[in-house]
């Protein structure tokens, strides 16, 4: 345990040491170049003057020189800057070029490290052998555009052109570059003439941000000397900008017949990766009816998807919400209803008894009674009572006045006592009560239970149905 404490925080000791070092390292200057336009000969060397500053307590060393190879720089005194600053003269020799107008890239770096600034001065180079005043293409130039392009747009670049001398240029090639912006075109320039060139290009539109820089490049032909002249324009700086930091959202639906198919899709119309939450509420009953593809995960109520899309990417949501379940149970239920009212028995018959005598502390003597209601609208004919009284207890054959004789009793030796009654028809919602009495043949002490009754009767010619009623216990 001592031993990791240690290596940790020999590794702190050692990570903070380097953030140190490189923060220490770590210089802020800049330099400057006047003029930045100069005109030369072939063979003579442009002399600029060169300012350089630092931030830094002590005197730093920088280096001086051009990121292309074709032309030489050197400055007249060493580079070793105090914190003060150092103003020195800037040689720059051209390499073997032909008379023209050029952009000069000059780099100034900080001896040592990785650090440096680039800048351009315009260099523009006459023949040695020409004479004054003759007649060499001379074209000078200004380009333009916006510093900030949306890349959803038409791109507008202005090039003011102009002929600086007498001299006819019949043939003059623009060329523009960056690393977005390709554009080649063809013109010509009358004596003395200036002419305002506009270019309209139409980006992708899903180039991503950026900073870059248009290059305009001139090449006039001199058909007296058969050969070109290239001037080199001051670039112009610009940024592709940011655009479509939200979702696109695209809903179309379908309804059918207890289906709703909402199909969503979700697109980056901009020119970044997006990484967005996409909700839909969960909306009460219904939710228990729809489902998703893909599915989403389910967060305070709301239905939530991580989506993730890179530069015109597009992810489809389907929603479907589906009572057809729902509708199925309706209807099964509705039929199941219907079917207990259509196929249901229209006769009922429900049983009852009382105690009527005791005798030596149990049940001697007790009243039945049948109750018999016709719950349907129609006519129910040749209705058959029958019920059954164990052994252990005999009919009364005294009937109450009113009720409604047996015209069958049968007696049975493993069954016991069957009661047959007949009622030609009952009349829908009618009722029937039937009394009889029974009588222990032994004092009955815990209780009896009766069987229960059976109603046989015709709803239609020779169809017979049946029902049954409850059993009855009754305990002492």
């Amino acid at each position: 345990m001592i031993g990791d404490r240690s290596m940790r925080k020999l590794l702190f000791f050692i990570v903070s040491f380097f953030l140190l070092s490189v923060a220490v390292n770590a210089l802020d200057f800049n330099f400057s170049i006047s003029p930045e336009q100069k005109s030369i000969k072939t063979n003579e060397s442009a002399v600029f003057k060169l300012t350089v500053n630092h931030n830094d307590k002590e005197d730093r060393t920088f280096e001086v020189f051009s990121s292309d190879v074709i032309w030489d720089v050197r400055s007249k005194d060493i580079l070793r800057v105090s914190p003060s600053g150092l103003s020195t003269d800037l040689h720059v020799k051209p390499l073997n070029l032909n008379p023209g107008v050029y952009g000069v890239p000059i780099v100034v770096k900080l001896f040592g490290t990785n650090e440096l600034l680039k800048k351009v001065v315009i260099l523009e180079i006459k023949s040695a052998n020409e004479k004054e005043g003759s007649y060499l293409p001379a074209v000078s130039g200004v380009l333009s555009l916006s510093k900030s392009i949306d890349p959803r747009e038409e791109v507008v670049i202005d090039l003011s052109l102009e002929n600086k001398n007498i001299k006819n240029i019949p043939s003059l090639d623009v060329k523009l570059r960056s690393r977005i912006i390709n554009v080649d075109s063809k013109t010509s320039l009358g004596s003395l003439e200036k002419k305002k060139l506009t270019f309209k290009v139409q980006l992708d539109k899903t180039t991503p941000p950026q900073r870059d820089q248009l290059k305009a490049t001139l090449f006039a032909f001199d058909e007296d000397r058969k050969k070109d002249y290239q001037f080199d324009l001051l670039p112009s700086d610009y940024e592709v900008i940011v655009y479509g930091t939200e979702l696109a959202e695209d809903i179309k639906i379908k309804k059918q017949f207890l289906k709703t198919t909402k199909e969503i899709v979700l697109s980056n119309p901009g020119n970044v990766p997006l990484t967005k939450e996409y909700k839909i509420n969960k909306k009460g009953v219904s939710s228990f009816f729809t489902s998703f593809d893909p599915k989403p995960k389910l967060f305070n109520e709301f239905y939530v998807w991580t989506v993730q899309l890179s530069v015109g990417e597009s992810l489809n949501i389907t929603q479907t919400t589906n009572y057809w379940s729902l509708f199925v149970l309706v209807v099964l239920i509705l039929l199941a209803v219907l079917s207990y009212f259509l196929f249901r028995s229209p006769i009922v018959v429900s049983k009852s008894a009382r105690i009527i005598s005791t005798k030596e502390g149990g049940i001697s003597e007790l009243k039945v009674i049948l109750h018999i209601r016709n719950r349907s609208g129609k006519k129910v004919r040749n209705v058959r009572v029958i019920d059954l009284i164990p052994n252990l207890a005999e009919l009364v054959k005294h009937f109450d006045v009113g009720s409604l004789e047996p015209y069958k009793v049968v007696l049975h030796d493993a069954k016991g006592t069957i009661v047959k009654w007949k009622v030609d028809e009952v009349e829908p919602g009618e009722e029937r009560l039937i009394y009889y009495k029974v009588k222990n043949k032994l004092s009955v002490l815990s209780g009896i239970s009766l069987p229960a009754a059976v109603v046989k009767f015709e709803t239609a010619p020779e169809t017979e149905r049946s029902s049954k009623s409850n059993v009855v216990c009754m305990e002492f």
